[in-house]
């Protein structure tokens, strides 16, 4: 499928995505223009920037947000720096951003690789915030080990959102390890990869993964000990931990196509450093999924509930995952939500979350503390988010 066929009409799981990205950005800005450090945002396979059908794609969808976030902010020192990295189609890209003038943006499309420009453009923002959003065509261009590299300290902080055909990888795993990999019906008649990969070796492969975990997993699908949908989730699963080398939180969903609510079309990572964020963008993807799937469904609400890999949610499973992770030591809410998170998948929003570690103090699991433990009427405080001025410390029962 060529890339001008991909824009012909935006797909229900592009829309999945891009919900995700907009849903998260117009937070992410707002929250960010607060600190007076300017702000660098990279859209890395950036595409036309809308398609043929009128559908916004992701440099829309962004601008949107950082207008809307700029124009309700009333903090002074505003700077947001926005670039838009397409190779094919960036004369299109370029007329499709075509806006007003917006004090306090400034706008560029890169015609060029990913590749070739990432450096350059993060080595003239060596003190901004930075948030890339990595959206390939195929896979070729991934490579979790540099994205591993991006500087983040004190003064710099770089934010992910990667999507990631792990669909893709693995069928170049099996040729590359010669392991006969015919296509389910369900996955081939979505599976696409924009750009031939027929060229990617061995050493490739463990660059665009992070390691050569992925050996292992096309071996033990070779030898019939995994299915196929088995070996797509370890695939994912070992993505994560190679992303965890440098990120604090690591959040790993699948989007399924409309035509399939089994098998995902591909993952979104969610990479940052920040309890906050984690914690917002796990609500986004959970919620985004869910009307995914109901669309998919076209409305009908299932009298059960699942979490995002598709799994029938169980709450005596997501509690005994809570007490498999609970530390020695206290922790904050927020930071344990996004360790539950990072460690096993969404399996619920952070609301059901929340009750079910309020039901393990009743059972007498563990302690909530409070700061302040008062209301201003004097009564006892029973809040359970946090912000500059509430904390909710967890502790285990002794």
């Amino acid at each position: 499928m060529s890339t001008n066929n991909f824009f012909a009409k935006k797909k229900d799981w592009s829309k999945t995505k891009d919900s995700i990205l907009g849903s998260y950005l117009t937070p992410y800005f707002y929250k960010l223009l607060a600190y007076h450090r300017p702000i660098c945002y990279i859209d890395c396979f950036a595409g036309k920037g809308k398609f043929d059908d009128g559908e916004n794609g992701s440099p829309l969808i962004a601008l949107e947000c950082i207008k809307k976030d700029l124009t309700v902010s009333k903090y002074v020192k505003k700077q947001i720096k926005a670039y838009f990295i397409e190779l094919n189609h960036f004369k299109d890209l370029e007329n499709n951003l075509i806006v007003d003038n917006i004090d306090d943006l400034s706008i560029e499309v890169v015609g060029g690789r990913f590749e070739d420009n990432i450096d350059l453009i993060l080595n003239n923002h060596p003190f901004d915030t930075v948030f890339l959003y990595v959206d390939p065509y195929g896979i070729k261009a991934l490579d979790v080990k540099k994205f591993c590299s991006f500087k983040t300290n004190e003064t710099k902080s770089v934010e992910m959102l990667i999507n990631f055909n792990t669909w893709g990888f693995f069928r170049e795993a099996c040729r590359v390890l010669k392991v006969d990999f015919k296509l389910d019906d369900a996955i081939n008649e979505y599976l696409v990869e924009y750009e031939p990969a027929n060229d990617i070796n061995r050493d490739e492969l463990t660059r665009i993964a992070g390691g050569d975990f992925w050996i292992k997993i096309v071996q033990d699908f070779k030898n019939q000990l995994i299915s196929s949908k088995e070996a797509e989730k370890l695939l994912a699963d070992g993505i994560s931990d190679a992303f965890k080398s440098k990120y604090k939180y690591v959040l790993n969903v699948p989007v399924r196509s409309n035509q399939d609510n089994i098998i995902p079309k591909y993952r979104l990572f969610h990479l940052t450093n920040h309890d906050e964020g984690c914690l917002i963008m796990a609500d986004i993807m959970y919620k985004r999924i869910n009307e995914s799937i109901e669309r998919q469904q076209g409305g009908q609400m299932s009298i059960f509930e699942f979490n995002t890999e598709g799994n029938l949610e169980s709450q005596e499973n997501t509690k005994q995952m809570i007490k498999d992770i609970f530390p020695s030591s206290s922790i904050c809410l927020t930071p344990f939500l996004c360790e539950f998170f990072t460690k096993f998948g969404i399996e619920t929003g952070s609301s059901k979350l929340i009750e079910y570690i309020k039901e393990l103090e009743y059972e007498g699991f563990l302690k909530i503390s409070r700061f302040p433990d008062k209301t201003t009427k004097g009564q006892e405080s029973t809040f359970m988010r946090e912000d500059k001025k509430h904390k909710v410390i967890l502790n285990k029962a002794v």
